[in-house]
C-alpha cells in the first residue's frame, strides 16, 4: 500500500497523482506495474507511470505498466476491509455522531473546519500505523523485484507537473485563527480522542462570533 492519507478532498486526480509521485520520490522507486480502477481519477497517475516506465522493455515497459480494471483477487484486503470498518471506521463515526447529538456539530462551514483542526492529525496518525501493520503483514521474499529503480530526472520531470490547487483556501485562515487562539488560551493540540472532544466546543464557542461567513450550513 502506498499510501493513506486523511483529506477533505479524496478524489481529485490531482491529487491522487501528487501523492503517487511524491512517495515515488521518496523512495527512489516506482511499482514495475499498477492495477487501478478504471476511474477518472487514476488517469494522472497513469500517465506518470508510463512515463516512469518508459525506458524498461520488459513486459512491464511503459502502457504494459498500469493495469485499468477493478481488483477482485485481492481476497486478503477484502477480508481486511470489513474488519477496517468495524474497528477504525465506526469508532470515528460513533465519536462524530456524539458530537452532532450533543449539540456541538451542526453541519456549517466552521463546524467542518474545527472538526479537521481537532481530528484531522489523530485520524492521519491512526491511518499511519494502519499503512505500517499492512504493509509489514504483506512483505514476502523478493518484494523488491516488484519495485524498479527510477531516474532522478524523471521524478523532477513527474514532479513539474501542475500542483492540484488549494481547495479550500479559506481554511488557512480558519486554521490560523484557531492558532492564535489556542496560543492565547495557552491550550494544547490534541494528543488524543479525549482531549479533541474536550477541545471541539471550546473552539468553537471563540470562533463562532469572529467569522460570520462559517456560520451558515
Amino acid at each position: 500500500m502506498l499510501w493513506l492519507k486523511a483529506e477533505p478532498i479524496h478524489d481529485c486526480p490531482q491529487v491522487i497523482a501528487d501523492h503517487f509521485i511524491k512517495t515515488v520520490a521518496c523512495f527512489e522507486r516506482c511499482p514495475q506495474q499498477l492495477q487501478a480502477d478504471p476511474r477518472m481519477m487514476t488517469k494522472r497517475m497513469e500517465k506518470m507511470l508510463t512515463l516512469l516506465n518508459c525506458n524498461h522493455t520488459d513486459s512491464y515497459g511503459e502502457e504494459q505498466s498500469f493495469i485499468d480494471a477493478c481488483s477482485t483477487t485481492s481476497q486478503h484486503m477484502e477480508s481486511w476491509l470489513p474488519n477496517l470498518r468495524e474497528t477504525s471506521v465506526k469508532k470515528w463515526t460513533n465519536i462524530f455522531l456524539t458530537l452532532k447529538q450533543d449539540g456541538h456539530f451542526t453541519g456549517s462551514d466552521l463546524d467542518k473546519k474545527l472538526i479537521q483542526v481537532c481530528f484531522l492529525k489523530l485520524v492521519q496518525d491512526k491511518l499511519n500505523e494502519l499503512l505500517e501493520k499492512w504493509n509489514s503483514q504483506q512483505t514476502r521474499g523478493g518484494e523488491m523485484d516488484q519495485h524498479q529503480s527510477v531516474p532522478q530526472k524523471d521524478i523532477e520531470l513527474c514532479l513539474m507537473l501542475p500542483k492540484p490547487k488549494e481547495q479550500h483556501p479559506h481554511n488557512k485562515r480558519v486554521h490560523a485563527r484557531c492558532r492564535q487562539i489556542m496560543t492565547k488560551e495557552n491550550w494544547n493540540y490534541p494528543v488524543d480522542v479525549v482531549t479533541a472532544v474536550a477541545l471541539y466546543p471550546n473552539l468553537k464557542s471563540k470562533m463562532w462570533n469572529i467569522y460570520e461567513p462559517y456560520k451558515t450550513v
